[in-house]
């Protein structure tokens, strides 16, 4: 069996080396084969001899690929926990976010790379992009010190100068939006001291230069290089400055200042004119040192120049008055008395404008109130056609009008302000311009029942109105169809609520002015928008005419024979007070209906109640009895009013919608998507039916279900006010009454029944004929502003002069019959023809515009040009024209081109040139620009001043131009000169391509996409294909190709790249350099492996403060890497990164435990990704614990008061420090310490009694301890005792348990101490002395020298 193997094994050889001849002789024979190079597969698949001898030769086997990329984001169930830029396993990477993350170190990715981080103005470096970016940061490359948002300087704002970052500076301007950031940075301050003086700047004084003096800043002086004078007046004689002081005076921020013979400001005018007064000479900042704060009466102002804005006064002219009081009461010579110059006046106006429409006005008013000024009655719908809303203010003494805007799409609003607001005495007015949102009352016309209230509760406002109870007849309530007692009883409770929610939602609208329409039962602008004048916008909107229309259909029952018809349900139709309540609501949508004009011209062409229609009751039905006298009521006799509070905080917020925005489609969409919540049901029991929707067809809406299932002739207009649809609330709910009468009266009423049809119609209100009033516009006794929409509610014949110049505007009477814009109308001209056009509208082209079919060839210039077309009354065709690419173009703007010239002609042309370069927004060039439709838009004026308010347009699609530039690489997936793994013998890159035509895939045979080669070459030489995609990146918007890179370890691998774009253009130089790249090639560095050559420490570490070591070599950069360490695992996702790393040596400072072993794992990764790893072990342990010294101990102490002390050596921070404790003289802890350099001494101060004392010392630190025991006496009461007695010499010698001092007697057993003078001689402080001995007794005592304790006497016998 074995012989057989090794024959098989040698077999096996012989294949292989007879395979390999046959391998390596095909080989060598295709290399030296031609290569076809018009044949794609030919050129990409073979190499030359030539290719050869160029290009290095890579490895044909692959080394074992690393294991770990750089994840841009990791997954949130690995050990990273979704943490971006780690260096890991692949598996641990988001996909998602990242399909093909590359294999090399974080910082070389172009989407992790580190760089600046500005975050809050704050600077940080060594962030990595995403992080930064997914932080909101702006992220940048390089350092700090090389980014201008991140430099330094002063920045010197009101609040106070500062050194900081240029970003931090930007952030805190913020904080004054007055400020521009340029006037508060200086890059050039670095230091503190003289960025604080940059905010001293601002300090007065006067400036000593060497020719005058003048009073102003420090740094107004410091430009002038002048002597600056804190705080002194430039007329203190200290100074030399040859100006005499009060000279004259002047105003200054609101107060009256004295000035110099050289116009310098001094102090505050005083009413002194003594120039010797101590205040001559130094400023006073505070005036109210000086002068009287606030100065009212004539006395006061004659004295004070003190004026406070705050409290109403401001420095204003000076008065004859003043002067008057200055001569009569201060005697003062004239030549004092024309020094004053100003004085303080009153911010309130004494007088008001009186407007004879408005009972509240004319009267004073404070400084800063306003109030409303209106140019007829106003609320309830009552605005007169024309009538404009007025803010009129009090500023400084000064009445302001302010205009609110035309056609009431603005409405004036006044509230009281609340005295406590002011000064608790009197109440002011406040008034501002508000958007008239009148849009939002039709919407609180609403299906709604659920608004709060019960149906008690709705059916006891319902009464309130004025509504018949269950059961009446009149008066008329929009409930009256329906009855409790019946089988509608649920539709008259559900038509109940309805009615008292949509009261309650009109009278409770925040944003707008609505009022509740009690005769139709429905929610009403209280000021309705100028419609007037518009029709023509609304018409084109619509494609119908504007109003509403609908027929009443009174419901009559013949039960008794011919000819005995009575009117059974909606018996109203025919009646004034069911006229008068439409009209009312009618007038109330705009200018609509019966109303007056602001003039007082009643026009009823506006309102129609007509009827029967059809007489089907025998002639028994009651002709429409039309509207009633309506009275003409012009003046207003209240303003509008709103909560003030609410006024104050939203009125700024709300953006008036002016009729133009009508045509926005949102609008439109979202005004519609309310449509089904309007239905309602009709007051009065109105059938409402025939109501076309045609109006509707504009906005999509084709059928409405519940229309299309009830059976009626449709006729009529469905109303648009201001190009809203608002009959929408009638519609549906009209019907469905209908349906439920009709069905109710068929089954009670099987008689015959017959409808009495009566015909309501809202129209426009049409202004007098002529124009005999046109000239009251210009009145300003009646009219603060003539603007057109005044101009033209004064007659149809009034016609607006000099618009858009303020104050001389004229309303004249215009031409009759000439009021017909310019028609204008395609002009073909050659070489195009009709057929290269498409008209708007297409059978004329007249009015609209007209759009080229076909594209114009790129940078080429054609000629376009419209024609006017004869107005039929006036039978003329000529008017001046205007082009402009904004389609909202104002004619009389200055700098809008003519079309050809200002000549009023019938034709026009004009030759549109290409343009040469980008047209940016906002420039208005009537130029061709190359891929797009270019827009142009036309009005034209003609002789009687007619405009066009609607643009006609001429669009010209170009099309796109040649692309000759070449493509562009703007980044790769690793960025530059990176470093690669030692291990890694292949890459993936992605380039990042900018290109006008877009890339090929050259992979799939297109002839065109990037290559690359490791020599610099040209594109067609250049040997390796990328793959590239056809579609821009939806995030950069940039093409992109990929490839994998071959590598070489440890060298450096350069790579070189050329791309070609659809449009045949290549690349002249091979890319790098790039953008912001100026190396020539893109390199690739090969690494040797990182080593770790020495970590520490290890063993037995005679410490907890562990200094954790490490040394590395080799790697990417010559060891210089970024090292950690953990407890569990090296690379783990709990790694703690060294304190002090990112070179080639690395350390960190750990607090350890005490008496344990530990094991760390350390590892270390450089830029290219190489890593390495290492294991520690060691012990921790610390110094013993040693008491040294204690005290006291063996003694005996003669005081209460006692101090314990403890030495301590040793210990885990080898000084003795810890803490002590005592046991035994009661118990505690010792309180202070002093910590030296090799140990440390604990004291503690107690008080004790008399007694012997045992006690235990027990101190420690974190690890150790250590006890020792002491003991002492405390004996507060001793006194000397005689302990030894001996007569030597003839001398008395005894000796003292303790220090004293004694004296003696010879014939008093008994004595006083102090009385006695005998005293014996101290040998020591407790060996006394006495003799020669004359007697033969003695009488000792002694005195303590601890205590002062007597000894009782004794008595020697020598």
């Amino acid at each position: 069996m074995k012989y057989k193997l090794i024959k098989q094994k040698a077999l096996f050889q012989i294949f292989l080396i007879i395979s390999l001849s046959f391998y390596t002789s095909l080989s060598l024979a295709a290399l030296n084969q031609p290569v076809n190079y018009n044949n794609p597969s030919d050129k990409e698949n073979k190499i030359t001899y030539f290719d050869l001898i160029k290009q290095d030769f890579l490895p044909s086997v692959d080394a074992q690929a690393p294991t770990k990329v750089c994840c841009e984001k990791t997954k949130t169930d690995s050990e990273f926990n979704g943490l971006s830029c780690v260096f890991t396993e692949k598996e641990n990477c988001d996909l998602s976010v990242n399909s093909n993350p590359s294999a090399i170190a974080c910082p070389q990715t172009d989407y992790c790379a580190p760089g600046v981080c500005i975050l809050s103005g704050v600077c940080q470096d060594n962030v990595e992009k995403r992080l930064c970016e997914q932080e909101r940061g702006q992220w940048r490359t390089g350092t700090s010190a090389t980014i201008s948002q991140c430099q330094v300087g002063c920045c010197d704002l009101p609040s106070g100068a500062t050194i900081t970052s240029q970003a931090q500076c930007a952030d805190k301007v913020k904080e004054f939006p007055d400020i521009r950031f340029n006037d508060v940075f200086k890059p050039d301050i670095k230091d503190q001291l003289t960025c604080s003086q940059q905010s001293r700047s601002g300090e007065e004084g006067c400036c000593v230069l060497s020719d005058q003096c003048s009073f102003g800043t420090r740094k107004e002086c410091n430009d002038l290089a002048g002597d600056f004078k804190l705080n002194t007046l430039c007329s203190n004689p200290s100074l030399g400055c040859q100006v005499t002081a009060k000279h004259s005076t002047t105003c200054y921020q609101n107060k009256v200042y004295w000035t110099d013979s050289a116009s310098n400001r001094e102090n505050v005018y005083d009413g002194r004119f003594d120039s010797s007064w101590a205040y001559i000479n130094w400023l006073v900042v505070d005036p109210d040192q000086i002068a009287k704060e606030n100065p009212q009466t004539l006395q006061e102002i004659a004295e004070s120049g003190n004026c406070e804005y705050g409290l109403g006064t401001t420095c204003d002219q000076v008065t004859n008055d003043i002067k008057n009081y200055l001569r009569s009461s201060k005697n003062l010579q004239e030549n004092d008395i024309n020094k004053i110059q100003n004085q303080c006046i009153s911010l309130d106006c004494q007088t008001t404008f009186d407007n004879p429409r408005i009972p509240w006005d004319d009267v004073p008013r404070k400084n800063g109130e306003s109030w409303c000024s209106y140019e007829s009655v106003t609320g309830n719908g009552e605005d007169l056609v024309g009538a404009r809303h007025y803010l009129r203010k009090c500023q400084n003494g000064i009445e302001v009008v302010e205009e609110c805007s035309t056609r009431r799409k603005e409405i004036c609003v006044q509230n009281d302000v609340p005295s406590n607001l002011y000064d608790n005495k009197n109440s002011l007015t406040y008034a501002k311009c508000v958007p008239n949102n009148w849009q939002l009352c039709l919407a609180a016309n609403s299906e709604d029942e659920s608004c709060g209230f019960t149906l008690d509760e709705a059916k006891e406002e319902y009464y309130k109105l004025g509504y018949p109870q269950n059961g009446q007849q009149h008066p008329v309530g929009p409930c009256d169809v329906f009855s409790e007692n019946d089988d509608t009883k649920d539709e008259y409770k559900s038509c109940i609520l309805k009615t008292i929610c949509r009261k309650d939602a009109c009278e409770n609208q925040l944003l707008g002015q609505c009022y509740f329409n009690k005769g139709t039962g429905l929610c009403a602008p209280s000021v309705p928008p100028g419609t007037l004048g518009k029709e023509e916008d609304f018409e084109e909107l619509t494609d119908s005419d504007i109003g509403f229309v609908f027929e009443c259909k009174e419901i009559w029952v013949n039960e008794a024979g011919p000819g005995d018809w009575d009117c059974e349900a909606n018996c109203d139709c025919s009646t004034k007070a069911f006229a008068d309540s439409w009209n009312d609501y009618c007038k109330s949508l705009g200018d609509f209906g019966a109303k007056y004009s602001v003039v007082g011209r009643l026009s009823t062409k506006g309102f129609f109640h007509t009827g029967p229609i059809s007489d089907n009751a025998d002639g028994n039905a009651h002709k429409a009895e039309g509207l009633s006298e309506i009275p003409r009521i012009l003046n207003a006799n209240k303003p509008l009013t709103g909560d003030f509070y609410s006024l104050l905080s939203t009125v700024d917020q709300i953006t008036s919608l002016h009729f133009e925005k009508l045509k926005d489609p949102d609008f439109k969409t979202k005004f519609l998507e309310s449509f089904n919540t309007w239905a309602a049901t009709v007051p009065s029991g109105i059938i409402l039916t025939n109501l076309i929707i045609t109006a509707l067809l504009p906005f999509g809406v084709t059928t409405i279900p519940i229309l299309s299932s009830l059976a009626g002739t449709l006729v009529g207009v469905v109303p648009f006010i201001g190009g809203v649809p608002i009959k929408g609330q009638f519609i549906l709910a009209a019907i469905i009454i209908f349906a439920a009468l009709y069905g109710l009266l068929q089954l009670l009423f099987p008689a015959e029944q017959n409808e009495v049809t009566y015909k309501v119609s809202c129209e426009p209100w049409v202004a007098p004929e002529k124009g005999r009033d046109c000239n009251k516009c210009n009145d300003k006794s009646l009219f603060a502003t003539c603007d057109e929409y005044l101009c033209q509610s004064l007659g149809k014949s009034c016609k607006l002069l000099n618009e858009g110049f303020p104050g001389n505007e004229t309303c004249v009477w215009a031409n009759e019959g000439d009021t017909l814009p310019p028609i204008i109308a395609p002009l073909i001209l050659p070489p195009f023809t009709e057929q290269d056009i498409r008209k708007e509208p297409e059978s004329t082209g007249f009015i609209g515009g007209y759009k080229f079919i076909k594209n114009i060839t790129a940078f080429t210039s054609i000629e376009v040009g419209i024609q006017i077309i004869e107005d039929p009354k006036t039978q003329d065709n000529n008017a001046e024209c205007k082009i402009s690419r904004d389609p909202r173009f104002d004619y009389e703007e200055g700098n809008i081109d003519f079309f050809d010239n200002s000549l009023t002609k019938t034709k026009h042309n004009r030759k549109v040139p290409i343009a040469t370069t980008p047209i940016l927004p906002g420039e208005d060039r009537i130029e061709l620009e190359a891929g797009k439709v270019n827009a142009f838009y036309v009005k034209c004026k003609d002789a009687n001043d007619n405009v066009n308010l609607k643009s006609y347009f001429i669009e010209i699609p170009v099309s796109k131009g040649p692309d000759t530039a070449p493509p562009e690489i703007k980044s790769f997936s690793i960025k530059n000169n990176a470093f690669m793994p030692y291990n890694l013998n292949q890459t993936p890159l992605t380039i990042y391509i900018e290109d006008q035509s877009g890339i090929a895939n050259s992979t799939t045979g297109f002839n065109g996409g990037c290559k690359y080669s490791t020599v610099d070459q040209s594109y067609d030489l250049m040997p390796f294909n990328m793959s590239c995609s056809q579609r821009r990146d939806p995030i950069t918007l940039l093409f992109t190709c990929a490839t994998t890179l071959k590598l070489k370890p440890n060298q450096d691998n350069v790579f070189y790249f050329r791309c070609k774009d659809l449009a045949n253009n290549i690349n002249p130089q091979s890319m790098p350099p790039i953008e912001g790249d100026s190396t020539i090639g893109y390199h690739l560095f090969g690494t040797k492996p990182l080593k770790i050559t020495k970590v520490g420490p290890t063993g037995k570490v005679l410490t907890t403060e562990v200094n954790l070591t490490m040394t590395t070599s080799e790697g990417a950069e010559d060891g210089k890497s970024a090292c950690s360490y953990s407890l569990t695992k090296a690379f783990g996702a709990d790694s703690i990164k060294f304190s002090s790393t990112d070179a080639s040596k690395h350390e960190t400072l750990l607090s350890l435990g005490n008496e344990k072993d530990y094991k760390f794992y350390l590892w270390c990764r450089d830029v290219a990704g190489n890593e390495d790893d290492e294991t520690i072990e060691f012990h921790t342990t610390t110094p013993e614990y040693n008491i040294t010294d204690a005290s006291p101990d063996n003694v005996k102490l003669f005081v209460s008061d006692v101090q314990l002390k403890v030495t301590i050596i040793g210990g885990v921070h080898n000084n003795g420090d810890g803490t002590c404790r005592y046991e035994g003289a009661g118990t505690g802890f010792f309180q202070d310490k002093t910590i030296l350099e090799d140990e440390t001494i604990h004291t503690k101060n107690i008080t004790l009694q008399d007694g012997v004392y045992n006690v235990n010392l027990i101190c420690s630190d974190q690890f150790k301890s250590d006890t020792k025991k002491i003991k002492f006496e405390v004996d507060t009461l001793s006194f000397p005792r005689i302990i030894r007695l001996y007569k030597q010499n003839n001398l008395l010698n005894i000796i003292l348990d303790e220090a004293g001092e004694c004296r003696y007697t010879t014939d008093q057993l008994t004595f006083n101490y102090d009385d006695v003078t005998n005293l014996m001689v101290d040998v020591s402080n407790t060996h006394k002395q006495l003799g020669p001995l004359t007697s033969d007794i003695y009488y000792v005592k002694c005195k303590s020298s601890n205590t002062d304790v007597l000894s009782p006497i004794y008595t020697i016998y020598p």
